[in-house]
């Protein structure tokens, strides 16, 4: 009887699967650069006028805006590359994605309220001052500073959560997706450092990269548990960035405090708590799911 070689046959799927794999991290590779170079343009711009190398034609708010703009055109525009009219459908039913359980809008904005207001009163109960109490002006003051902050977020959103995210995780698992990106996306904002107005001067690098790369996490659990909604990501963004407003008084007070735990080591601490409690919780009802 003759036999016919199987290897070549089998083998073709393979090479198939290895080609697209090489093609998507290709990709990939193309967003993070396109994102890299299209937010530090703008980026630069801001700082090389703080450095007093010309006047800005525009607040400096504008240029930072202008980065996040860059990242979601990188993405939407790698996306188009990469897929062509079906790339930009994908993205934007990701960014209307609106109809999702109730919760998943209260842990989109409610949720970062826990991060700065968690790590004030643990650094309270390890010795810092109690927190001041925010007046109902303040409170009524949060939800125009997160509308403030949600195009910006939702462009950044574009780029990360919409696209990178879920090309990361099927090559190597939500979790890992989500570290891997929050480095990435702290790195973009390196050279805000270089601003000394901006607020960034002050801060530690790696506990911003820790803090972030936590964000990143939490960020992911509400993409995947709203079913791929940007929207809800943008929103979290917003609220992440608009939350710590409620606390400026008391952050000011730890600051003119030599004896005090830095604000932004509890609201590190907060979030790698929150991110962790999420991660856990997961884990668990996937393995009960599992058993089931």
């Amino acid at each position: 009887m003759q036999t016919v070689p199987s290897t070549p046959a089998a083998a073709a799927p393979n090479r198939v699967l290895s080609v697209g794999l090489a093609a998507g991290v290709k990709h990939l590779i193309v967003f993070f650069v396109a994102a890299y170079v299209l937010a530090w343009l703008p980026f630069g711009v801001a700082i090389l006028a703080a450095h007093g190398a010309f006047a800005l034609p525009a607040p400096e708010a504008v240029f930072i805006s202008l980065a996040t703009v860059g990242i979601g055109l990188a993405g939407l525009g790698v996306a188009v590359l990469e897929s062509g009219r079906a790339g930009l459908r994908d993205v934007r039913a990701q960014v209307l994605r609106w109809r999702v359980r109730p919760g998943w809008y209260v842990a989109a904005l409610l949720g970062p309220a826990l991060f700065p207001a968690g790590g004030l009163f643990l650094g309270a109960a390890m010795g810092n001052a109690m927190p001041l109490v925010p007046s109902l002006a303040t409170l009524t003051f949060v939800p125009l500073v997160v509308s403030a902050f949600f195009l910006p977020a939702l462009f950044e959103e574009i780029g990360w959560r919409a696209y990178a995210l879920p090309r990361l995780e099927r090559r190597m698992g939500l979790l890992a997706a989500s570290l891997v990106l929050g480095v990435i996306w702290a790195g973009v904002h390196l050279p805000l450092w270089l601003l000394p107005d901006f607020g960034f001067a002050q801060q530690s690098v790696p506990l911003y990269f820790v803090q972030v790369t936590a964000i990143s996490v939490l960020l992911a659990w509400i993409y995947k548990g709203s079913g791929g909604s940007v929207l809800l990501t943008g929103l979290a963004h917003a609220a992440v960035n608009g939350w710590p407003m409620l606390w400026v008084p008391t952050v000011l007070a730890l600051s003119e405090d030599a004896h005090s735990i830095p604000f932004q080591v509890l609201i590190t601490v907060a979030t790698v708590v929150a991110a962790v409690g999420v991660v856990l919780v997961t884990e668990s009802r996937s393995r009960r799911a599992e058993r089931l």
